[in-house]
């Protein structure tokens, strides 16, 4: 048995009184499976148990169709992630459209840990079944060009049980940076550091004293990598509380400092999933899953940064939660056909910023507070340095409004020709939040031994909520006595309609899954009235003082996106020992928000390299194709061949500098040009995929 599938099973039956014990059927996979119309990759909870992994994303990267998480060439956001019909996926995700994660020059924020497609990870002990669609994936599923990756939660049964595990990786054997060579120019810097102090006692200087007092702090011990051990500890517990209750429950710690210096990582998660047989035809399924990276427990993570590697304190710190809750409702009308009502909630929240647990001012390693909010009064004039009044002697603080100064450089320089920065980043804070409230309503019908057909409608109601921060040049920005930074803050709630029928098709051996889905999207966002002039000056109130805004001129709502989402799958069988599909799929699949968002309320500086988002992007859409054959070329032993193409269209982003032409009765923007970012380009990818399987053998007789 297995997810997404309805197999057909034969007995003849005859009736007979009969006093026995209990009867277990054990069913094993085949290893040719005559069904399959497309290809999958199907990993079970034995085949989990078995594998070196922390994280659902461990056991998908470890599938023959995906790698490190990229399923067939697509990129990461292009890949559904489902958790017992819940959509987690990141509808968001930050890092779309290959934005830079890893922290560019003048970043604070290393935000690698933004990469994954899913809004949460999951305990790899509390899954029962983990498969990747990557052909043609069912028409139940919302547009994903990468294909989907539907996961079932374990759900205990039978005598309650359970199970705990404790895992801790010894320390490197060479404790420190140096290990991973990271720091190769230490001789270079330490001759850096001699040369100054020795020029400076030569011939004093008090700018230069506060230089070597504040800033060349680093020494070869400062920063320590693999002297701790990292944890991973489980526990699960399940069974029936009674004969129509049954739970599953699980949990898990995981903790690391990883391998670079000032990296630590620290995430808790739970998952519950419990039924209730209300009747004979009646069952409710309740799932409730939390990830906590912080959010709740109070705690921040920290990260390590090349640009910023002889001063990681001034790194921004983060912190993450997530969590689902679900119910389901499943109905049985007769014995062909059922109906199930499912309602659930995701939410999810990301925040970085900078804390100063003594209120020295400044962030130092080992402190973990609440971050620094720089719009609350008195905030900004405590940390952050104006550039025409700043005292780097007398008055030094944590932030720098000119992120280009000269005096937070190092004169060394990092392989990609940059100069590092010793400290004093630039402004910097921001807290992205998701949420996510879904009705699901779903029909089965076996009309015939020859059609099984789904349907069903979905609708997602999503807000997001967005406040940034980002250091600017004092020559770009509108008021920077007042606001020393750009700031970017707004929220939408879109809204999205699916409906989707499908019909399983079985004739003399042939069988064939064919389905579509239409997704209705309102984006909640509006035109540009004129690219030409596409801002408009206006004063807010900011603690009691008046701030000039640039925000952008908007018109009439965005058109609706209809979005078609056909596929067709077909198998037939090749003998006993083989069979052959051939799958279609045509997607269509809306752009990460964040690329229709971000910047939504305009350029607050005159910076023309700040991006005017389209918020008419054309959604991504891809054909997909694939040819396959499976064969059992000897007892137990199977192989799955099959041959994939994909094209994708809309595939990435381009940006141009458009003019700026302000009438002559607007407010001069002191902007001649501005940035333009839009849909762009095309990619395909093909290839072949072989898998060797072996069905499960049994080692001893019971």
């Amino acid at each position: 048995m297995t997810s997404d599938r309805t197999t057909t099973l034969n007995f003849a039956i005859s009736s007979e009184v009969v006093q026995a014990g209990e009867v277990v059927v054990t069913a094993i996979r085949p290893v040719v499976d005559q069904n399959q119309t497309t290809s999958r990759s199907l990993v079970s909870s034995e085949e989990i148990a078995q594998l070196p992994v922390s994280s659902l994303e461990d056991v998908i990267a470890k599938t023959a169709n995906a790698y490190n998480g990229f399923v067939r060439g697509s990129r990461r956001f292009e890949t559904k992630t489902v958790i017992e019909g819940i959509d987690v996926s990141d509808a968001f995700y930050s890092l779309s459209e290959g934005d830079n994660y890893f922290g560019s020059i003048y970043s604070n924020a290393n935000k690698s840990d933004q990469t994954s497609a899913s809004i949460l990870t999951v305990n790899p002990d509390a899954v029962e079944e983990v498969t990747v669609n990557s052909g043609a994936p069912g028409a139940q599923y919302a547009g994903s060009s990468g294909g989907v990756v539907a996961v079932t939660l374990a759900e205990g049964r039978g005598p309650i049980r359970g199970s705990f595990s404790f895992r801790a990786s010894p320390s490197i054997s060479t404790p420190g940076p140096d290990s991973l060579s990271i720091y190769q120019d230490q001789t270079e810097y330490e001759a850096e550091v001699a040369a100054v102090r020795d020029a400076n006692n030569a011939s004093p200087d008090p700018l230069t004293t506060a230089k070597l007092d504040q800033l060349y702090t680093w020494t070869p011990n400062k920063y320590q990598i693999g002297d701790k051990p990292e944890f991973d500890i489980r526990a699960n517990v399940g069974g029936s509380l009674t004969d129509r209750i049954t739970f599953g429950l699980s949990g898990q710690f995981f903790q690391t400092y990883g391998y670079l210096p000032n990296y630590f990582r620290r995430r808790i998660n739970g998952q519950l999933k419990t039924s209730f047989d209300i009747s004979e035809k009646t069952k409710l399924t309740a799932v409730g899953i939390i990830d906590d990276k912080g959010r709740w427990g109070s705690w921040n993570n920290t990260d390590y940064m090349d640009f910023f590697k002889w001063s990681l304190e001034s790194v921004a710190q983060n912190d993450a939660g997530s969590y689902v809750g679900s119910l389901k409702l499943t109905q049985i009308i007769s014995d062909k056909s059922y109906v199930s009502l499912q309602v659930y909630r995701t939410d999810s929240q990301t925040r970085y910023g900078y804390v100063d647990d003594d209120g020295d001012g400044f962030q130092e390693i080992g402190e973990d507070g609440d971050f620094i909010d720089l719009t609350q009064p008195g905030m900004t004039e405590k940390y952050v340095a104006r550039f025409a009044t700043k005292d780097d002697v007398n008055d030094p603080k944590m932030f720098i409004e000119d992120e280009t100064d000269t005096f937070f450089e190092a004169l060394i320089r990092s392989p990609d020709g940059n100069k590092y920065n010793l400290g004093r980043p630039s402004p910097f804070q921001e807290t992205q939040r998701s949420e996510t409230n879904a009705v699901k309503l779903d029909y089965v019908n076996q009309i015939n031994p020859n059609n099984f057909v789904q349907a069903g409608v979905e609708v997602k109601m999503r807000k997001f909520d967005y406040l940034g921060i980002q250091g600017s040049l004092p020559t770009v920005s509108l008021q920077s006595e007042v606001e020393p930074y750009r700031l970017s803050e707004w929220d939408r709630s879109p809204l999205e309609l699916g409906f989707y029928v499908s019909d399983r098709i079985e004739y003399a051996g042939l069988k064939v899954n064919a389905g579509l889905r239409v997704d209705v999207v309102d984006r909640d966002t509006e035109e540009i009235v004129d690219h030409y002039y596409p801002f408009v000056r206006d004063t807010v109130q900011i603690n009691g003082v008046g701030v000039a805004r640039n925000f952008f001129n908007r018109g009439d709502a965005t058109p609706v996106d209809v979005l078609w989402n056909p596929s067709i799958g077909i198998s037939h069988p090749i003998g006993a020992n083989a069979s052959m599909y051939f799958a279609y799929s045509h997607a269509e699949q809306m752009v990460p928000y964040n690329e229709i968002y971000r910047n939504y309320d305009g350029n607050h500086s005159r910076n023309r390299f700040i991006q005017l988002n389209d918020p008419e992007q054309d959604p991504i859409i891809s054909n997909n194709f694939e040819l396959g054959i499976q064969w059992e070329f000897t007892q137990d032993w199977g192989l799955d061949v099959n041959a994939y193409g994909r094209s994708i269209a809309n595939y990435g982003v381009t940006t141009f500098v458009a003019n700026n032409n302000t009438p002559t009765d607007a407010v001069n923007m002191s902007m001649s040009q501005y940035t333009y970012r839009t849909d762009f380009g095309y990619a395909d990818s093909r290839g072949i995929e072989a898998v060797v399987r072996r069905a499960p053998a049994q080692l001893t007789e019971d």
